[in-house]
């Protein structure tokens, strides 16, 4: 075989390997946004620092990382806990931060609070830990001031409710000591938050149940029994937040409105706590109904004018084609436009779609419109909205973050290799490009074995041949062999 051809038959290969390699790559590719990988941790928590120049994440094997808010390079690692971690914040300084740990009735994790020094060199040093709580520990928050921290647990009873209950913890953060505990709460806080006024602690409970907690009085009320499910099916509290001024809580939900055991309607609610009745009861001032899971967080901008909550979506069905089979297939981030609601509609603004599982928790950066969102597939992904009026709302964004830049964030992309019929008409669509690209490429080489049959009978003495001219001018004319050249 000819070199020229051997040449042109490498780069068929190399053609049809470079096809093969743009089309399989994995979905971080096509969505640009994907900033941190995990492998095969799933992200749990996140949290952003006071001044927005660092991100936290804690993942389901009990590490913590924490990376550069602008460049989104990691400043630290470490091996936090042994067990998923399921809330890490930073202390309001930024110098601390608490993360909290365990699995629901599993007493193979570790189910702690803990809070870490974070200097500005070396490892973070733990200044305290403590197990003294029931069962798991799903939140852990600090007081606005920074002297107090407070955890939760409990346990479920979806047979009979009554068995259920909830705790909260507040400790002092410097020496860990607990200095207040609260009564009995009806369900396990799935979430807590502190008022930005320090006032009070608002809970999510499991079972749906939304409290205030006052712990220099000692006073706990219920200010929502609008979403209790009392038949202990799929409606249950998932997560909590305030408003900037203390005034309005956002809370998320699901609902089994059909009691089936599955979710049918993952809630986002608002209520006014300024404006408590007689009874002690916020009103419902806002709502939306754009989840079709369960909300798993949900989260305030530093303005009080946008919400973003984040859940999963069902859209594929068994054969991985678009329908329902009762799977989340990708992670579900909402953002709403609180303050330009002007009906009890909470009007969302932009849905986005990404990873394969679903989004576990999401949190804003202050004093920025960044939404970074932690999803159950190994993922942290940082969202970028801009209000310039061009019409666009939502970008996903390229490292470093940069809201000036404005990025139209691709469509979501599914994952399609897991289904055989979709992956086979791709892997045939490949295979015929391929093998377009190699027939192309056979011709090519054909009509170089042309050129070089004209060239050998250029050097039989046609005039003006090649061969010719390449003696004139001293060069070796394409396809001759020099005199005296190895064969």
């Amino acid at each position: 075989m000819k070199p020229g051809r051997r040449l042109l038959q490498a780069l068929a290969v190399l053609l049809a390997a470079c096809l093969l390699s743009a089309l399989l790559a994995p979905p971080g590719a096509a969505h640009g946004g994907q900033d941190t990988f995990f492998g095969e941790e799933a992200v749990y928590a996140v949290a952003w620092n006071a001044e927005g120049t660092a991100f936290a994440v804690g993942t389901s094997s009990g590490n913590i990382s924490v990376y550069d808010g602008g460049t989104h390079t990691i400043r630290l690692h470490w091996k936090a806990h042994e067990g998923p971690i399921n809330q890490v914040e930073f202390a309001p300084g930024g110098a601390r931060m608490v993360s909290a740990s365990g699995g629901y009735k599993n007493s193979a994790t570790e189910s702690t609070v803990k809070v870490w020094d974070l200097p500005a060199a070396g490892q973070p040093v733990l200044l305290w830990n403590r197990s003294e709580h029931y069962d798991w520990v799903p939140t852990a928050i600090w007081s606005p001031d920074g002297r107090l921290v407070a955890s939760a647990s409990g346990v479920d009873d979806h047979d009979d409710p009554t068995n259920a209950f909830g705790e909260v913890f507040v400790w002092d953060a410097s020496s860990g000591v607990r200095v207040w505990t609260s009564p009995r709460l009806p369900s396990y806080p799935t979430r807590l938050a502190w008022s930005p006024d320090g006032r009070e602690i608002a809970s999510a409970g499991h079972l749906s149940d939304l409290q205030l907690l006052n712990h220099t009085t000692g006073q706990v009320i219920e200010i929502s029994p609008t979403f209790r499910d009392t038949f202990g099916h799929a409606s249950h509290g998932w997560a909590v937040d305030w408003s900037p001024d203390a005034r309005y809580i956002v809370a998320g939900f699901s609902r089994d409105l059909d009691q089936d055991g599955s979710t049918d309607r993952g809630p986002v609610v608002v209520f006014d706590t300024l404006n408590l009745d007689a009874s002690g009861l916020a009103p419902l001032v806002r709502e939306a109904y754009v989840h079709t899971k369960p909300t798993q967080w949900v989260t305030w901008d530093s303005t009080g004018g946008y919400i973003a909550s984040c859940s999963g979506a069902d859209v594929l069905n068994e054969v991985g084609l678009p329908g329902q089979d009762g799977v989340v297939d990708v992670g579900e981030v909402v953002v709403y436009n609180f303050s330009g609601s002007a009906t009890q509609v909470l009007q969302g603004m932009n849905i986005f779609r990404g990873g394969f599982s679903f989004c576990s928790s999401v949190a804003w950066r202050p004093g920025n419109l960044t939404v970074l969102a932690g999803n159950a597939d190994g993922t942290a992904r940082l969202y970028v909205m801009d209000e310039d009026g061009d019409g666009c709302w939502l970008w996903q964004d390229d490292a470093p973050v940069d809201p000036r830049v404005c990025k139209v964030a691709p469509e979501p992309v599914i994952a399609w290799w897991a289904n055989p019929v979709q992956l086979g008409l791709l892997l045939g669509g490949v295979g015929a490009v391929a093998a377009g690209g190699a027939l192309f490429l056979r011709g090519r080489a054909r009509q170089a074995q042309e050129e070089e049959e004209r060239e050998a009978r250029g050097r039989r003495g046609g005039r003006g041949s090649p061969t010719r001219q390449g003696r004139r001018d001293g060069r070796t004319p394409r396809g001759g062999r020099r005199r005296g050249a190895r064969r």
